[in-house]
């Protein structure tokens, strides 16, 4: 095996155990009580009603238009919510990128919908709810 072919499978080995590290982190959040964490400086966010609309708006928040996101966030197929709203996590589809939370507080509260995963990030100390 000549050098280039060794360094290839090495980045191939370092980028899949990244992902299998970032996977479980998101897949042990299932059942939990959590934030959903947009960017810092977002103060509105969108849960959506169905899947399709979901990777839509994950296809904009890719491409970065601001005004993209606008319209989507206000589509008769999002819900809007604030930042930081508390929710629980129904199911996560790693290898798509999204999760269904459950609305745990808010206007929308007891609505369930489809977000980014990415808006999962620093949950991982959350409680688990207790099946009682």
């Amino acid at each position: 095996m000549n050098m280039k072919s060794k360094l290839v499978l090495i980045t191939c080995i370092l980028l899949l155990s990244n992902f299998f590290i970032a996977s479980a982190q998101y897949a042990e959040l299932v059942g939990k009580w959590v934030e959903i964490n947009g960017p810092r400086y977002w103060k509105t966010l969108g849960v959506c009603l169905d899947e399709r609309a979901c990777d839509r708006l994950i296809c904009v928040i890719e491409q970065g238009g601001q005004s993209d996101f606008e319209l989507e966030l206000y589509s008769y197929r999002t819900l809007r919510i604030k930042n930081h709203t508390a929710a629980m996590v129904l199911e996560a589809k790693l290898n798509e990128g999204k999760a269904k939370v459950l609305l745990l507080n808010g206007l929308h509260k007891g609505f369930s919908g489809w977000i980014p995963i990415e808006w999962l990030a620093n949950n991982s100390e959350r409680p688990k709810f207790s099946k009682r």
